[in-house]
């Protein structure tokens, strides 16, 4: 229910007052907020490449 809460607190109460609380706890616990910014925090799986000692040693000698 607490979404409802939520919901209704932003239909009924001023907009402005409930986001600037929430601007004030944000500050009060030091967390550093840019607006217009979105951050992608995913992680993916790349393809890992293996060469053996061989090609190794050969990419070195510049014969890759």
């Amino acid at each position: 229910m607490k979404y409802l809460d939520f919901y209704w607190k932003i239909l009924y109460f001023n907009q402005e007052k409930l986001f600037d609380h929430f601007r004030q706890v944000i500050d009060n616990l030091k967390f550093i907020v840019n607006g217009g910014k979105i951050i992608d925090a995913s992680f993916a799986e790349v393809p890992r490449q293996r060469n053996t000692k061989e090609e190794n040693e050969q990419i070195k000698a510049g014969n890759g």
